[in-house]
């Protein structure tokens, strides 16, 4: 789909008709699109509402799963900027998932570190929405920690491991 600085991975992540894209999102347990990307699949709405963008993209797309997530959008919670992700399904039940944004530049790989802990989630048994919401712990902490050890002075990484010297 797309990186945080703002490039695409391959062509349009469009889900054109007949298109092998369309075919491969159709067979996923699970799409995780940040809001730029949801704005795309599902033909590029005016609106910055969530559940309609989740409801067009499954007007077009049927994935069994769809996690849209919040990093890109602000929220004023209790008076506290919280990152919302909201994890629907076919049934069209949701689940949502907030967690204190934490102000960092060192959020590389965000989405695929992500979609990589859920889909470790998924494979040890867990839940569709198990594994998010422990892939979301994961990344949550991941992104303190990148901001607690920056290997950068610009924007970077993700810290994966709490190992390092104080």
């Amino acid at each position: 789909m797309g990186a945080t600085c703002g490039g695409i991975f391959g062509d349009s992540p469009a889900p054109e008709n007949g298109s092998g894209r369309l075919r491969l999102y159709n067979m996923a347990t699970l799409l995780t699109p940040n809001l730029p990307e949801a704005r795309i699949l599902a033909g590029h709405p005016s609106t910055d509402d969530p559940h309609e963008i989740a409801g067009a993209i499954y007007r077009r797309i049927n994935p069994e799963y769809l996690l849209i997530k919040g990093g890109h959008a602000i929220s004023e919670e209790s008076g506290l900027d919280f990152c919302t992700d909201r994890l629907y399904d076919r049934a069209e039940a949701i689940y949502e998932i907030s967690m204190p944004r934490i102000d960092s530049q060192h959020t590389h790989g965000t989405g695929c570190a992500l979609s990589s802990a859920i889909a470790c989630g998924l494979a040890e048994g867990q839940s569709v929405r198990k594994a998010t919401y422990n892939g979301c712990l994961f990344l949550n902490e991941a992104i303190s920690l990148g901001k607690k050890h920056p290997v950068t002075d610009s924007y970077g990484p993700l810290c994966y491991s709490p190992k390092f010297p104080d």
